[in-house]
């Protein structure tokens, strides 16, 4: 009855297994070059390493063809599965593969973190083991398996590009930007950026609504990638920045390549919107030819300045290295006012609606050098993150806050509390929570005397750690703000996760309320905080009429120009006083 059964089927069976062996057999050498992706080294082979590399796997496929005709490489003598005198030329060749493939991740160390090289360590053990055990022991079907579970490992250890995937433009985001020329500099591949900056693009929030605003991002980012050449890759850096990386070119390609993208701006267009006339700057360089440091790459990225109104500029390399030199003495002057502790703090007021008082401030860093001047926390927080002194910034700040709380004593004049904002750089340090609190015990600082700020531009649900110290701060009596909401990740279950005590609305929300929409997200926004127990702080106000919109939509606490920009500590001191206290009572 079996043979009946199997001659029946004989030809599907071996179809099958035919299929399996021509299919199973590209596993080795699909390992290799995957490799070779990780650590950088794929697009630089030449054709004739392609020819010598593929040129085994080729040969073995015909093999495994032929078979057909031939059984060498397998057969079914008696319905029963047997191996032919040519399958241990297939194991030779795949281990061989393997073999590659263990050289290119040990090239590639560097490129890896050490999570993942222990993850590929481990996967390429077991299925070595597995390969050798099926090989001199047939009737232990475990290769398949291990294999299977590798692939199984690698996509969740190695692919798991959500975190390097800007959702709202379909690019990678910066931190994909970040790892690619992470690896690439590590396996010295060269290669070129252009990178597109949208000088207006603060403008185009204001005079077009926040669905067209959405819609210009997304359809800029599509005309970017359709720009693109197919050996390039495109990332948004941030919302009106565009990185484009590709292979390294001569001046000449590189200038050419930089005009195309400058003339393909006169193709775009919103529909719906009548013609939107772009400003931007598009700066190229080539790593390590022009430049040997991600930090010239991000200054050029962070750059504000060169911009003319309705204009594409094209700008040269010699402006980068200029980029370059002003950031190195950033942030050498950023080391000598942590190492010296000459950081100073301003104070900006925060009225609140209900009494018409000045109740609390946001502290803000500044930095005074004496070669550059007074540097801008916009210009040294970007360089304090990427060179690693945020929890050294940040402990400064938070020290020299309860120096003036301690000495000014601001609680006598009506200060409540003040807010401090806390990096995303900080966060994930396990010792935050001892230090903060070794601070404050040390000036003898109530926790409820400050409050810390927390960017929503980063979702801290994401991190395990992160929300473990900011659970530890909260039972030690911080509390929080959310700050720039309306910036990045807005969504319901971040302001009513508990966390926070204060929303604090994004300037560029009520800069949007001068059009019908946009004051109904703003006051949407207002009823949906108070829903939810949140007081509502107001940032950027400037003007009477934005007071009042405020003011009717039932903000709590307003921070603006309006009433003042941000002060040294000595300044706010007098100021608070003199707007707090009636005058017959502080000559009293």
């Amino acid at each position: 009855m079996k043979q009946i059964w199997g001659a029946k089927y004989y030809w599907l069976m071996f179809g099958c297994q035919e299929l399996l062996f021509i299919v199973h057999h590209f596993t080795a050498p699909a390992f290799a070059m995957y490799l070779m992706g990780l650590n950088g080294t794929l697009r630089s082979r030449s054709k004739d390493f392609f020819l010598l590399l593929f040129t085994p796997l080729l040969l073995c496929e015909a093999l495994i063809i032929s078979n057909l005709f031939t059984g060498d490489i397998f057969a079914y003598p008696d319905f029963h599965y047997a191996r032919g005198p040519l399958m241990p030329l297939l194991y030779v060749v795949g281990i061989v593969y393997y073999v590659l493939g263990i050289l290119e991740m040990f090239r590639g160390r560097k490129t890896l973190n050490r999570r993942n090289w222990y993850f590929l360590l481990l996967v390429y053990t077991f299925i070595s083991a597995s390969i050798l055990i099926q090989m001199f022991f047939p009737q232990i079907i475990c290769e398949y398996f291990a294999e299977s579970l590798g692939v199984f490992v690698f996509l969740n250890a190695f692919e798991n590009d959500a975190s390097y995937y800007d959702m709202e433009t379909g690019l990678f985001n910066r931190h994909g930007l970040i790892e690619d020329m992470r690896v690439a500099m590590s396996a010295k591949r060269p290669f070129s950026l252009i990178i597109i900056r949208i000088a207006n693009i603060a403008k185009m929030r204001n005079v077009i609504s926040n669905d067209d605003f959405d819609r210009l991002l997304r359809e800029f980012s599509a005309h970017i990638t359709k720009v693109r050449s197919i050996r390039e890759t495109a990332y948004n850096y941030e919302p009106g920045v565009m990185v484009i990386m590709g292979e390294t070119l001569d001046d000449k390609l590189l200038q050419l390549r930089m005009e195309s993208l400058r003339e393909s701006f006169s193709d775009f267009h919103l529909e719906g919107t009548g013609r939107i006339t772009l400003s931007a700057t598009i700066d190229a360089v080539r790593v390590p030819e022009d430049v040997d440091s991600a930090e010239t790459i991000f200054a050029m990225c962070d750059d504000k300045k060169g911009f003319q109104d309705g204009k594409v500029i094209v700008r040269s390399r010699e402006e980068a290295e200029k980029l370059s030199l002003r950031r190195i003495r950033v942030r050498e002057a950023l080391k000598r006012a942590l190492d010296d502790k000459t950081l100073e703090i301003y104070i900006q007021p925060i009225w609140w609606a209900e009494d018409n008082r000045i109740r609390t401030g946001e502290v803000l860093a500044r930095l005074h050098d004496p070669q550059l001047g007074l540097v801008m926390p916009g210009e040294f927080i970007p360089i304090a993150e990427e060179s690693g002194f945020m929890a050294r910034l940040g402990d400064m700040i938070l020290e020299k806050t309860c120096q003036y709380i301690q000495k000014y004593k601001p609680e006598e004049f009506g200060i409540e509390y003040l807010e401090i904002n806390v990096s995303p750089y900080q966060l994930p340090d396990p010792a935050i929570h001892e230090r903060f609190l070794a601070c404050m015990q040390k000036y003898g600082i109530p926790m409820n005397r400050i409050n810390l700020e927390i960017t929503e531009t980063y979702d801290i649900e994401t991190s395990s750690i992160i929300m473990k110290n900011v659970q530890n701060l909260r039972n030690s009596c911080f509390t929080f703000s959310l700050d720039d909401f309306g910036t990045g990740y807005s969504n319901f279950s971040i302001i009513s996760s508990g966390i926070y005590t204060n929303l604090k609305v994004d300037r560029s929300l009520l800069l949007s309320a001068d059009k019908p929409d946009g004051r109904q997200l703003l006051k949407t926004i207002y009823t949906m905080g108070k829903t939810l127990g949140l007081s509502i702080i107001q940032e950027g106000v400037e003007t009477k009429e934005q007071l009042a919109l405020v003011e009717s939509y039932g903000g709590d606490m307003i921070q603006g120009f309006y009433f003042s920009k941000p002060v040294p500590a000595e300044e706010f001191t007098a100021y608070v006083k003199e707007f707090n206290i009636p005058k017959n009572i502080m000559t009293a």
